[in-house]
């Protein structure tokens, strides 16, 4: 008999017979034919869930998307329904305190609420200051120019020692919200980007660290 060659037991003839070729074939070649499956196997679940996370990885950035869509549209909607409900009060002298300040920012949904209030702080000594009692601007914010165009709270056509004059100081704390958004295009930038974006016009020594040590206080709100 062949070394390696298959044969079948034939009761009639009482006698061995080489089975056909095709058995013989898958005989000799069984290993390989289970590893050649295997491999395609293989490849194709490879194939197959690179795909779904492909799938996946599309379906959570579509979502970070409409999330981040949503958040901004709720940030819109609040800050209009706080300029309207400010603008309705008209030239008031409405009373406010570091707290109510605080509060109210935090309301409006400003992106950093502890840095607008280190600001306040810092630059109209918490509501004190010249320009702050007679123009109602918490942060010496110029009337409006070529260069800024959007919308705005200020008082059209008026202004106090070249700085911008709003009716009420609520008006004053949302119209640097929305400066803030025109700078950043309506995109919320990391803190860091934020704060050194104020680097630019900032005229006191250090201004970075003095706003970092004040906001700090109200971080953990």
């Amino acid at each position: 008999m062949e070394n390696n060659r298959l044969y079948r037991f034939d009761k009639e003839n009482i006698e061995l017979k080489p089975v056909s070729r095709i058995k013989q074939f898958l005989y000799d070649n069984a290993l390989y034919l289970v590893l050649s499956v295997f491999s395609i196997v293989l490849i194709l679940w490879i194939d197959e869930s690179l795909k779904q996370d492909k799938i996946i990885s599309t379906l959570e950035a579509q979502i970070e998307i409409l999330t981040r869509t949503v958040e901004m549209e709720e940030e819109s909607d609040t800050l209009h329904i706080r300029i309207a409900q400010a603008t309705l009060e008209g030239k008031k002298n409405i009373p406010f305190n570091d707290s109510i300040v605080f509060a109210y920012i935090v309301s409006c949904k400003a992106w950093y609420p502890d840095i607008i209030m280190a600001q306040y702080k810092i630059e109209s000594t918490s509501g004190t200051s010249d320009v702050a009692r007679n123009a109602k601007n918490f942060f010496g914010m110029r009337p409006v120019s070529g260069k800024r165009k959007h919308y705005t709270t200020q008082r059209h056509g008026d202004s106090y020692c070249g700085y911008a004059v709003y009716d009420n100081w609520k008006l004053s704390i949302l119209d640097k919200i929305l400066w803030e958004h025109f700078r950043f295009n309506e995109v919320k930038p990391d803190k860091e980007t934020y704060l050194k974006a104020h680097l630019n016009y900032a005229e006191a020594d250090e201004y970075l660290k003095v706003v970092k040590k004040v906001a700090a206080k109200y971080t953990t709100h």
